[in-house]
């Protein structure tokens, strides 16, 4: 089965899970199982009549190099690219909603000025995840001293965690980015008292 350790070699049944696991560059499938699935859909999808199409649509994002998840935030932006509708984001046609629109605009940015390369779906998490050591830096630096805080950004940025998915087009660098910053606009509202500021933080 699908969900299964095997594989369905019936089409209609692969074809009926695209619904769910929105095609094979999208789903959850690692190793030489996706390398299976992923066989199986498109010899299921040349039988229905609509391999090129699919081949068309994601072969630009497979070819960039992008894994299982990430896959889903690309195909996404490249779409809203070529959409004359800058405010709906879709994966495969359909409106999707799952995810803040943020990094799809962003990567869309990036796509637009550089081109469908794998420097530009990557930039926005890189700059994320860059940005985030910065902040952390300026909240060392107000906490303790300006030579005790120049630790804290290498410390950052050797982190196995944030050195992965920097290099993925994903949310974790951009939620990172959002919390640093923050916690450094609430150390220095407490600092300076600043009332304002902490209540709108709040």
């Amino acid at each position: 089965s699908i969900g299964g350790r095997g594989f369905c070699t019936d089409p209609g049944s692969i074809l009926a899970s695209t619904t769910e696991y929105h095609f094979a560059p999208n789903s959850y499938r690692l190793g030489q199982e996706s390398i299976q699935y992923l066989a199986e859909l498109y010899e299921a999808l040349v039988a229905s009549g609509r391999g090129q199409d699919w081949a068309a649509e994601h072969g630009r994002v497979i070819a960039l190099g992008t894994g299982p998840d990430e896959s889903l935030y690309v195909q996404t932006a490249m779409e809203l690219q070529r959409s004359t509708d800058p405010w709906l984001a879709t994966s495969e046609g359909q409106a999707h909603w799952h995810k803040p629109p943020l990094l799809y605009w962003l990567t869309e940015g990036a796509i637009s000025l550089f081109g469908e390369t794998a420097f530009a779906i990557r930039l926005t998490p890189a700059l994320f995840g860059w940005l985030s050591a910065v902040a952390l830096f300026l909240v060392a630096r107000r906490l303790f001293s300006a030579e005790r805080a120049l630790v804290v950004p290498w410390a950052t940025v050797s982190c196995l965690g944030l050195l992965k998915f920097a290099r993925l087009t994903m949310m974790d660098t951009g939620l990172l980015f959002a919390f640093a910053w923050q916690s450094w606009a609430l150390v220095r509202a407490v600092q300076l008292r600043q009332v304002r500021q902490l209540t709108w933080l709040a």
